[in-house]
């Protein structure tokens, strides 16, 4: 008995790729590049993390924790940059954390 492998029996019954099946694959693949950045888009364009205080301070004492509160108050992305990493954290705000409190209660 004389077995073939996937690859010989593709080649076999259906035959070799050429420049027609490629050219419809990649047409195929264009249509794609419109939803693709249909759903990427929005993330980079409409989530703002400091207009939407999805951040917070961490408790402390010193030139860190003032820094962080003033940055917070003004929601300068300046001021936001220059903290230290240590000085601020992301927060489980808006939807997330209202998902959380209806499936933990």
């Amino acid at each position: 008995m004389d077995t073939i492998t996937f690859d010989e029996g593709l080649i076999k019954h259906v035959g070799q790729c050429g420049w027609g099946q490629l050219r419809i694959v990649l047409l195929a693949s264009l249509f794609q590049v419109a939803n693709a950045l249909a759903f990427v888009v929005p993330v980079f364009l409409f989530k703002d993390p400091l207009a939407s205080r999805s951040w917070e301070c961490v408790e402390g004492a010193g030139p860190a924790q003032t820094a962080c509160s003033s940055a917070w108050q003004s929601g300068d992305a300046a001021a936001f940059c220059s903290l230290e990493p240590t000085a601020w954290r992301w927060s489980n705000q808006g939807k997330h954390a209202r998902d959380n409190d209806r499936l933990n209660s």
